[in-house]
């Protein structure tokens, strides 16, 4: 049995019958940062999309239609950032 000390405080959890892992605050820390991750990348790609819909719907010109399109898949956050500030009219 392996018991592992990073803080003060150790939470236990059995993950089977002859096994213990000892959970520290620190675990909790990293599932919130990668949970934290996940939500701001489903964000911004629903942004993106919102963007490329927005984009398809408007009148600009066929031009500025492919210009806005690439701005916003190649800048990834900040494309359809710029495209809600600047592109909308």
């Amino acid at each position: 049995m392996k018991i592992y000390f990073d803080m003060t405080v150790v939470i236990f959890s059995k993950n089977n019958s002859h096994n213990f892992r000892a959970n520290t605050p620190l675990d909790y820390i990293k599932k919130i940062e990668i949970m934290g991750t996940i939500i701001i990348a489903v964000i911004a790609v629903a942004f993106a999309i919102w963007a490329m819909v927005d984009i398809s719907n408007s009148s600009h010109h066929r031009n500025q239609k492919v210009g806005w399109f690439a701005a916003v898949i190649l800048i990834p956050i900040a494309g359809p950032i710029i495209y809600y500030f600047m592109g909308r009219y």
